[in-house]
């Protein structure tokens, strides 16, 4: 840990001195303006005086044997998705985790720092200002070189086998157990963790903070309406599971949720911090919307309805329902392929530094969908409750079992979504879903595969 602070200290005395205006600016501005950034300046100038302190920092880490990575901390789900990469990544080219050293902005669950340091054993340094550098169109690999890991942005599938292993202590267990049971559940109780992204989650964040920009705003396409989940909670019940709502809820969702356990029940924040792993680690499977709860459960082997989904991230195992998406002009449904072929042009904030097409998969931006005349539709109760029913039998089974003309039609439309990933420089080959596109929403849907 001394290297590590060591480290800390050359970054914060030879690094954070060239973070100026015009590149904070860049920055800030490339996810909203890319052909703009992409016409004028898109890199940081490398002078004399940047290369000889990029070249100390480079023979401290040769020194100690020490690669540097970047965790997007900040973003919750996001760090999750690198955190599952990233051992894949390690042990497919033999990497000892002991020899890197995470540069993340700060980290706001305090579990989750827990995990990096105490349970992955991982070198981790809170710097913003060097996190915002090397996150920034900074050459790194040019000038890092191989001491330098970019994790990908892509979200892509990587279905790789991994040694990531997240477990609890017998106190960690009895800690988790007792805060359960003030939201008045039994250890042995059948956990399921219900998880959706929530207008109110939107709503609460503007009024709270004055930073919140553009993008945030227009997310509006990942948002689905908590009484959709009606039959499937009832459902559960009757199968004696007994669901624990995570959102932030305004009062008609505490109204609505009433008689259910709620995470946000715990007044303490480091309390909840914990519970958004120990949940996951205890629960039968999850249903999580378009939100970064989904990535959880993968820490734990759990398997996953993601729900209301765009884009089936790293599905590797579980079973993903995607939202539906109609032509506003015509009124009706597009099949995937024709949506995928709405693509628009986008700039590869990496070292690359280059504009490429991406496809609505990688949308971040309501405004996008409009602009390629797309309306989201989210999922109805009754897919929602089809699919949920195919994930017990999953969860129980470990299989569904489908007819060879249902695995036909699961293969093509993985083809169809795997030939539409983001391809990006440095990571591993992207392999093809093992999980479920939701047979019931497919045989139910058949305008989503009319070209099928």
């Amino acid at each position: 840990m001394k290297k590590v602070k060591n480290l800390e200290k050359i970054f914060k005395s030879r690094l954070s001195l060239i973070i100026n205006f015009k590149n904070l600016l860049n920055y800030y501005l490339v996810n909203f303006h890319g052909i703009k950034s992409f016409i004028f300046d898109k890199t940081i100038t490398i002078n004399k005086k940047l290369k000889l302190r990029i070249n100390k920092i480079n023979k401290f880490l040769i020194l100690n044997k020490k690669k540097i990575i970047n965790l997007r901390g900040d973003a919750f789900g996001f760090s999750l998705m690198q955190i599952d990469y990233l051992f894949k990544y390690l042990k497919s080219n033999k990497i000892n985790s002991s020899d890197l050293i995470l540069i993340s902005p700060k980290i706001n669950n305090t579990f989750l720092k827990k995990i990096l340091k105490s349970k992955l054993k991982l070198n981790l340094l809170e710097f913003k200002n060097i996190y915002n550098l090397l996150i920034s169109l900074f050459p790194k690999k040019k000038y890092f070189g191989a001491n330098f890991i970019i994790t990908p942005a892509d979200c892509g599938n990587y279905d790789y086998p991994s040694d990531l292993k997240i477990t609890f202590s017998s106190d960690e267990c009895k800690f988790g157990d007792d805060l359960l049971e003030k939201l008045g559940v039994d250890k042995s109780d059948k956990v399921i963790v219900i998880s959706y992204k929530s207008a109110s989650y939107f709503s609460d964040l503007l009024k709270e903070s004055t930073n919140f920009g553009l993008h945030e705003k227009n997310q509006k396409y990942r948002i689905s309406d908590h009484k959709k989940l009606n039959k499937t909670l009832n459902f559960l019940k009757s199968r004696n599971y007994v669901p624990i709502i995570f959102n932030f809820l305004n009062e008609e969702e505490e109204l609505y949720f009433s008689n259910y356990p709620r995470i946000h029940s715990i007044k303490d924040k480091k309390d909840r911090d914990f519970l958004e792993f120990y949940c996951h680690y205890k629960s039968q499977f999850s249903l999580c919307g378009n939100s970064g709860d989904q990535f959880i459960p993968k820490l734990f082997g759990k398997k996953t309805l993601f729900h209301n989904g765009i884009i089936p991230h790293s599905l590797s195992s579980g079973i993903f329902l995607p939202k539906k998406f109609i032509d506003k002009i015509t009124g009706k449904q597009l099949n995937l392929t024709q949506v995928l072929s709405r693509k628009i042009f986008y700039y590869e904030k990496s070292d690359t530094n280059r504009i490429k097409k991406v496809s609505p998969i990688y949308f971040r931006d309501i405004v996008h969908f409009e602009k390629k005349g797309i309306k989201v539709l989210e999922n109805s109760e009754d897919e929602i409750l089809n699919a949920t029913k195919e994930l017990i039998i999953l969860s129980e089974k470990n299989k569904l079992n489908l007819n060879d003309e249902q695995i036909t039609l699961q293969n093509q439309i993985k083809e169809i979504y795997y030939n539409n990933f983001y391809k990006t420089d440095y990571t591993m080959p992207a392999k093809k879903i093992s999980g479920y596109i939701s047979p019931s929403f497919l045989q139910s849907n058949k305008e989503f595969l009319d070209n099928l």
